[in-house]
């Protein structure tokens, strides 16, 4: 009996430990924000989070090398143009949570009405409007294989965030 006491203790303390570990890489930080913008843009939050994560690891002061910024790492010139055309010369600060969240929904639905699968939407958000439209007409296409994106940092991007929004729309 008490053999299998300790048995069951120990797999109770890995089952524990192997949520704990879950919860930790796929956090669900920023939920009000998240839960408002992606309502309000009528975006799957999910998808947002699979973004958050791919981006910058929940990490709002992150900057990358070309110059993204925030959560969901909105280019500057990307937010001003935003702001500009959408919201009456709104100015986003890209490093503020919510403006950051906001910007990036806002933006995965403009894409999600201009491209017709996910796979080109995700890729456009990262590589840019204008790239896919030109992979998409030289493949006389109008959905993307993920296999036909020639920059490879794309076409990684797009599976890491197909992967991250499984697991989200799991947790969910």
């Amino acid at each position: 009996m008490k053999r299998k006491t300790i048995v069951l203790a120990a797999v109770l303390f890995v089952v524990i430990a192997a949520i704990t570990a879950f919860a930790a890489a796929f956090p669900l930080k920023y939920k009000n924000e998240v839960e408002r913008f992606s309502e309000k843009y009528s975006v799957d939050k999910s998808l947002v989070y699979a973004v958050i994560k791919a981006e910058s690891n929940f990490r709002p002061e992150r900057i990358s090398d070309k110059g993204a910024i925030g959560l969901m790492q909105i280019m500057p010139d990307t937010a001003e143009y935003i702001g500009k055309e959408f919201y009456g010369g709104r100015k986003f600060d890209l490093f503020k949570p919510s403006d950051n969240i906001e910007a990036g929904c806002f933006y995965l639905a403009y894409l999600t009405e201009r491209f017709s699968d996910l796979t080109a939407m995700l890729a456009a958000y990262n590589a840019g409007e204008g790239n896919v439209r030109l992979w998409l007409k030289r493949n006389n296409a109008e959905t993307l294989d993920i296999d036909s994106i020639p920059f490879e940092e794309t076409r990684k991007y797009v599976k890491k965030v197909k992967f991250f929004l499984k697991v989200y729309r799991t947790m969910l």
